[in-house]
């Protein structure tokens, strides 16, 4: 159905309101109302950032991995998720931002769905995002790249004329990058 919605969307587009409406009401006949309504959600929920639907399939996929290998779910049970399953499920990541892209993937699925969503509000929630973000930080005596030692490291280079490896230093450093070492 989702792909009714966008082919018709694509015939509402330069359309006045009114317009659409009765272009709706004509060709609406051959589905069911309430089922072009939910399809008209899903599109709502998925299309709203369509760039997004790759990490939010990995996140549903892992989602359904954990729920299936380790709480021991059968695939229709494993939306809508419990606030323990999440708890759980933070355990298996070492970055808070994947987690929170996952869990947002699971929520739009809900929200889809019209399932409850209740999970993604719990304090406990939260506690395991900062217990991830805790984990994932460096180890005391293995400090990152502070700005001195990446002045450093670009002096260097300019000294040995080497302004490409200096500029890839700086871009590094700024974009976050891992550079593999030579």
């Amino acid at each position: 159905l989702c792909t009714h919605i966008r082919r018709r969307d694509i015939k509402l587009k330069r359309l006045k309101p009114n317009e659409a409406i009765d272009l709706i009401a004509d060709n609406v006949k051959d589905v069911n109302a309430s089922d072009y309504c939910r399809s008209a959600a899903q599109v709502a929920v998925l299309g709203a950032a369509p760039r997004s639907n790759v990490w939010k399939m990995s996140g549903l996929r892992s989602w359904s991995r954990f729920a299936k290998r380790v709480l021991g779910l059968e695939a229709h049970e494993c939306l809508p998720p419990t606030i323990e399953g999440l708890v759980g499920w933070a355990t298996a990541f070492q970055s808070r931002g994947t987690f929170d892209n996952y869990c947002g993937a699971v929520k739009s699925a809900c929200l889809m769905w019209r399932l409850d969503t209740s999970a993604f509000s719990e304090e406990i929630l939260w506690r395991a995002k900062m217990a991830i973000a805790k984990r994932s930080t460096k180890e005391p005596g293995s400090p990152g790249i502070t700005m001195q030692i990446l002045e450093k490291l670009v002096n260097v280079a300019l000294d040995e004329r080497d302004v490409k490896s200096a500029a890839l230093y700086t871009l590094s450093y700024w974009l976050l990058l891992r550079v593999p070492s030579e």
